[in-house]
């Protein structure tokens, strides 16, 4: 008998795996516009929050009076902050304010006419505020929303007090190398006064528009505004990466700008990073490095200047200068010229780009091989009728070479080395003068044919007498002398020498003296009218002064 078991129905592993790939295949497809749609919703959520703050903010903002559209900590001048935090939903969002003045100062044209102004109102370019309001999210998650308006004043004469200053600024670089990335220097204006300032309020480039700042009066202390690197007048290098004003703007007061009420200002200002050199000596023969009396004649941007081996530059084989007339070194051409007695003369160096690694480099080494030259050493030494050392007389020397001048130094010395002129000697014609009332000395021409020194006495003039100034301690910067009677600019300065001394032939009469200290304190002789003058005869001297009471403090 046959036996039939009943069927079951149900699907096979096969089946339940062919599906379960087609649910995910569905799912998958499901679920990626599904993200996508909840994203679009967010981004849309985010978005209509950061629109609604920076129209919130900007109907704020123009609710507020005219004069309070601005920042309570820089320009323009008001109540607002600069960045603010909200949050929203649990969200934080930036909210950034930025104002500025707008119309012709800063190229705006808010009417047709131009800038702010109407036919027949003068222009000064500084009526209109701009304002742009920029929400975003905290963490920069999305995208901005950035709005902007214009904020008119209540009338066109709302600033006729204030001015505009714009300041253009050049760098000053050597010719044929890269320009320096250097970032350019916050400008500030300085009151000639130097009793207060305002800073550029935006970041440093080329122009800088001081927009709505207040007009210089038309007389007195306030006359004029300052380009400065700084706070006050002295301020002429930048705190931080030491950009300086070129030298010939300081000098020549283009660096300053007079504005009246609603006048637009232009300032034009040069500005270089100061370079350093450094003056490298050696001998030819052996490479050792050379020392000796000699001058160095440096020609460049700002003109020339002449080195001595008596300069505080001198190292005892070179120079190094950081530099020129109380200015730092201004980066260029240079050309140079080595005077070394006992050396030949090098006069040909050229053009040289110094610093020569600029913008990378701001130090430059110039080296000479110099050769030796045939020849003698003329040492002057220079002394008044009493035997006193003359510092800072004239000496001028006149050879086959040229004429050179080189003023004593506090031994009373000069010296000048002459190049044999082929027949075994050289002649040397030699001037001496003074600036303080001694005698000229010369031209008188000696021959050498070794090295020689001599000594010179300037004498005193007929009907003068002599002043021999001294002081028991040393510690004299410099004394000077005038007339009882002598204006203010009569004064003549006479340096003391090694020994302290001073010397100075004056015509009879009664001298007003004077000892300026080392330590900045001085003493006077003969100024006001309980004060007796230094009382001088014809043909006598006179030594002022060893009293204790008018020594200077020991250094």
């Amino acid at each position: 008998m046959a036996s039939h078991l009943p069927q079951e129905d149900g699907f096979s592993v096969v089946e339940i795996t062919i599906a379960l790939v087609i649910l995910g295949i569905v799912i998958l497809m499901t679920v990626g516009p599904t993200s996508t749609g909840f994203n679009l919703l967010t981004r849309a959520d985010v978005t209509t929050v950061e629109t609604n703050l920076a129209q919130g903010r900007v109907e704020e903002i123009r609710s507020l009076e005219y004069k309070d559209v601005g920042y309570s900590s820089s320009l323009p001048q008001g109540v607002l902050e600069p960045t603010e935090t909200v949050t929203v939903g649990g969200k934080d969002y930036l909210v950034a304010t930025d104002i500025s003045y707008f119309g012709s100062a800063n190229g705006g044209d808010v009417i047709p006419q131009g800038g702010d102004g109407v036919e027949g109102h003068y222009d000064s370019g500084i009526d209109f505020k701009q304002v742009t309001v920029t929400v975003s999210r905290a963490d920069g998650s999305y995208e901005p929303v950035a709005m902007t308006t214009i904020i008119a004043p209540p009338s066109l004469a709302a600033n006729d007090n204030l001015a505009n200053v714009i300041v253009d600024l050049t760098k000053v670089e050597p010719e044929g190398r890269d320009a320096s990335i250097v970032p350019f220097p916050k400008v500030y204006l300085v009151y000639d006064d130097d009793s207060s300032s305002v800073a550029y309020p935006g970041t440093p480039s080329a122009e800088q528009v001081f927009a709505g700042i207040d007009a210089n009066e038309s007389s007195g202390a306030r006359y004029f505004y300052y380009g400065r690197l700084g706070t006050h007048l002295d301020d002429v290098s930048s705190s931080t990466v030491h950009w300086r004003i070129y030298p010939e703007d300081l000098a020549s007061g283009t660096d300053r700008v007079h504005v009246a009420p609603v006048e637009t200002g232009i300032l034009s200002m040069r500005v270089y990073l100061p370079a350093e050199l450094h003056v490298e000596l050696y001998d030819s023969a052996d490479g050792s490095p050379v020392s000796g009396i000699g001058t160095l004649d440096l020609s460049g941007p700002t003109g020339t200047h002449i080195f001595t081996t008596s300069d505080p530059e001198w190292n005892g084989s070179g120079w190094d200068i950081t530099e020129v007339d109380g200015y730092r070194l201004v980066p260029g051409e240079y050309s140079f010229d080595v005077k070394i007695n006992g050396y030949t003369e090098v006069d040909d160096r050229t053009n040289v780009v110094v610093p020569d690694g600029y913008p990378d480099s701001l130090s430059h080494t110039e080296t000479f091989s110099l050769d030796e030259s045939q020849g003698w050493t003329l040492t002057v030494h220079a002394v008044d009728d009493a035997g006193v050392k003359l510092n800072g007389v004239n000496v001028q020397f006149t050879d086959a070479s040229g004429t050179t001048s080189e003023a004593t130094d506090d031994t009373g010395t000069a010296s000048h080395f002459s190049e044999d002129e082929g027949g075994g000697s050289a002649d040397v014609t030699v001037v001496i003068s003074s600036s303080l009332g001694h005698q000229t000395y010369g031209p008188h021409t000696v021959t050498l044919t070794a090295d020689r020194e001599m000594t010179v006495v300037l004498g005193t003039p007929s009907g003068y007498g002599l002043i021999t100034f001294t002081d028991n301690n040393l510690g004299v910067d410099h004394y000077w002398y005038q007339r009882k009677k002598g204006g203010a600019d009569d004064p003549i300065v006479v340096l003391p020498n090694v020994d302290g001394l001073g010397s100075a032939a004056v015509s009879s009469g009664n001298w007003k003296v004077r000892k300026v200290c080392l330590d900045g304190s001085s003493i006077t002789q003969g100024s006001g009218r309980h004060s007796s003058p230094l009382h001088v005869e014809r043909g006598k001297s006179v030594v002022w002064s060893i009293l204790p009471s008018q020594t200077c403090p020991a250094p």
